[in-house]
């Protein structure tokens, strides 16, 4: 009986770190920050109304309290090529020198299923593609894809964790879906207590918590 009550300890212990590790403001480093303002003042600078949110693996990370430098712009309105026109172009006006623009064409049978642009923002790679629908006909497996809102896009990916977006004019977490949060907690909770191996002898087992990232070496 001591066995269970290790893993009901350890249950307990990983859920609250889970939730003490969640953030829900998510806090931008000085590079983030002048990310998110170059590509504010280049919607501006181009006349549009664009709605521009990071998606994806650096929402998750920033949620989960971890850095990360892999930023996916979404946008509602526009492709991704046409948006990354619009930063080169005020980039250039502002005398700043520009990496080159790469646009990946869509292509649905390699899963292109929007066309993507990649460029360098304040010396960060970023992504930008518009937001997505995916809509199945009756017995196919294969989508067919749209431009679609931001409520759309939320409730086609694979987990709620990855369906929290950042919007860059408010600093708002969205979680459109109403479960990303929770699915962080679960998520966090997932990593926090791992019952790595029984020790029958020792009628224990061990117990793995994530290091802080400054302590992972």
């Amino acid at each position: 009986m001591p066995r269970r009550f290790v893993m009901a300890d350890a249950a307990v212990v990983g859920m609250k770190r889970a939730r003490s590790v969640v953030q829900t403001e998510i806090v931008l480093t000085p590079q983030e920050d002048a990310v998110c303002k170059t590509l504010s003042e280049a919607n501006e600078f181009a006349g549009s109304q664009t709605v521009i949110r990071v998606v994806g693996g650096w929402v998750r990370d920033k949620v989960l309290g971890m850095e990360s430098d892999d930023i996916d712009i979404a946008l509602d309105d526009v492709s991704g090529a046409d948006f990354a026109e619009y930063v080169l172009a005020y980039l250039k006006d502002k005398g700043v020198e520009t990496s080159k623009l790469a646009v990946i064409e869509r292509n649905p049978e390699q899963s292109k299923h929007l066309e993507t642009a990649t460029m360098k923002v304040e010396g960060v790679s970023v992504d930008f593609v518009g937001l997505r629908a995916e809509e199945y006909a009756s017995g196919s497996r294969i989508p067919e894809v749209r431009l679609g809102t931001a409520e759309e896009d939320a409730l086609r990916r694979d987990l709620t964790i990855n369906a929290l977006f950042y919007r860059v004019d408010t600093g708002a977490i969205e979680d459109l879906t109403g479960r990303g949060l929770d699915g962080a907690c679960s998520y966090s909770s997932s990593l926090a207590v791992t019952v790595a191996a029984w020790l029958p002898a020792a009628g224990c087992c061990w117990l793995l918590l994530p290091l802080p990232r400054e302590a992972a070496v």
